[in-house]
């Protein structure tokens, strides 16, 4: 049988009506996604110390002991100075100048007052631009080692005494895993890490840690790039002393 045209049109108008119920709203067109946080991590190799509190604009972010490295703390973009105090000192032994928070890690060392007057040593430089297939080294020397060199594998990357320490960034082909181990200028073997990762277009900080008094050598591993790292509320991570 066949439906007259007016009805033909009138059912049209009721189907457009109720699908239209159901068509995708236009309402995440405003909707800004918050910016991407920039990140801090804290390494501490300053025996003369025991925990230290960092903050970040007045704000307790983390506190860290020696021979730590503090897991990396979320931290919004915006203006703001880092400042470090003995744990339960009323007032900070160093201030930074003011930073403007990028999404990128900002990464500090506790160093002996040798190495640095103030004792903390800014890392946060920006990385080379990443690279495919390969990866962004930098070593910083906080051990009472003088000379000697660091292997990956079998190929030789850093000769110490280092021109600066810490280093300029080198580039080295990438790998899901790798060893990096450190020998004395006799060749001797002092350190050994194992399974530090290097993957394509990252960076990294290698540290070289210790004495050789106290026989105690050994290669800390650090990433720079955010989306390798577990990000922690500022103020939630406390390393206590091992």
């Amino acid at each position: 049988m066949k439906v007259p045209t007016h009805l033909s049109v009138l059912f049209l108008l009721i189907s457009l009506t109720f699908s239209g119920c159901f068509l995708p709203q236009d309402e995440g067109d405003d909707f800004e996604p918050p910016p991407p946080p920039a990140a801090a991590q804290i390494v501490h190799q300053n025996p003369e110390m025991g925990s230290v509190e960092v903050l970040f604009d007045g704000g307790l972010i983390t506190t860290v002991a020696y021979g730590n490295v503090s897991s990396a703390v979320a931290l919004p973009q915006g203006e703001g100075a880092f400042s470090f105090r003995l744990s339960g000192a009323p007032s900070p032994f160093f201030e930074t100048e003011l930073y403007n928070l990028e999404a990128r890690v900002y990464t500090f060392a506790l160093v002996k007052e040798s190495l640095s007057s103030d004792k903390v040593l800014d890392l946060s430089g920006a990385t080379p631009e990443p690279e495919e297939n390969q990866h962004w080294l930098r070593f910083l020397n906080l051990s009472n080692i003088e000379s000697g060199n660091l292997f990956r594998g079998t190929d030789e990357l850093i000769t110490l005494p280092l021109d600066e320490n810490p280093s300029e960034y080198i580039s080295v082909e990438s790998a899901a895993s790798t060893q990096v181990s450190f020998s004395a200028e006799n060749g001797a073997p002092l350190a050994i890490a194992m399974g530090i990762q290097i993957p394509s277009g990252g960076s990294s900080l290698l540290i070289l840690c210790g004495s050789l008094a106290g026989v105690s050598i050994s290669i800390q591993a650090i990433a720079l790039d955010i989306e390798r790292l577990a990000l922690v509320e500022p103020g939630s991570d406390t390393v206590s002393e091992e």
